[in-house]
């Protein structure tokens, strides 16, 4: 997800308390995905998009 955000000049640039906080997000968000894998892919795809939103990945 951060790859989509950011270009790799960016990732590399940021600072580890920049970068740990948001990719501890992407991690967290992807656990949850995975506690959820009995649910259908319609089930899972309303659920993501039900989540807020924000922009500061």
């Amino acid at each position: 997800m951060l790859e989509e955000r950011f270009s790799r000049e960016q990732f590399r640039a940021m600072p580890d308390d920049d970068l740990i906080p948001r990719i501890d997000r992407v991690m967290g968000g992807q656990v949850l995905v995975n506690l959820l894998s009995d649910w259908t892919p319609e089930e899972r795809a309303e659920f993501i998009d039900a989540m807020p939103k924000r922009n500061n990945w």
